[in-house]
């Protein structure tokens, strides 16, 4: 069996409770676990966060659509975003943050990436034609 979700949004961060509302649901109407449900809307809000923030060119904001689809099939929850933002990986351009820095060591930036990485069980990012597929999955 497949269950699946479809949900297009506008590049503006107030549409992001929406979409995590909508996840929630869908867990809920398919037994699929709080901590799998928690850790697929926390990847979420990182990466439409990050597309919402810096994909779009600044003197061309939009609006735009941004497209998630959420699906369980064999017990493996997975999620799409897609957009038309500027080509970015976040998976090789984004290196992994120094968690053994001090805070005040620290570069800015990279948390949410490195959320995706450690939460979900796989991530993998194409470009096709003028869009951006970062798809990621966890195991039930």
């Amino acid at each position: 069996m497949t269950a699946e979700l479809s949900i297009t949004l506008r590049n503006d961060l107030s549409e992001i409770p929406r979409v995590t509302e909508a996840v929630e649901g869908f867990g809920e109407a398919h037994a699929v676990g709080e901590k799998v449900i928690f850790a697929m809307t926390l990847a979420l809000d990182e990466v439409l966060t990050n597309v919402i923030t810096y994909a779009f060119p600044k003197d061309d904001p939009g609006p735009r659509a941004i497209h998630v689809d959420v699906s369980l099939t064999n017990g493996v929850v997975r999620a799409m975003v897609r957009d038309d933002g500027r080509a970015f990986d976040p998976l090789t351009e984004v290196p992994p943050p120094d968690l053994d820095a001090s805070i005040d060591d620290r570069a800015i930036g990279g948390l949410g990436v490195h959320f995706l990485r450690t939460l979900m069980d796989g991530c993998s990012y194409s470009r096709r034609g003028d869009r951006n597929e970062l798809e990621f999955f966890k195991n039930l």
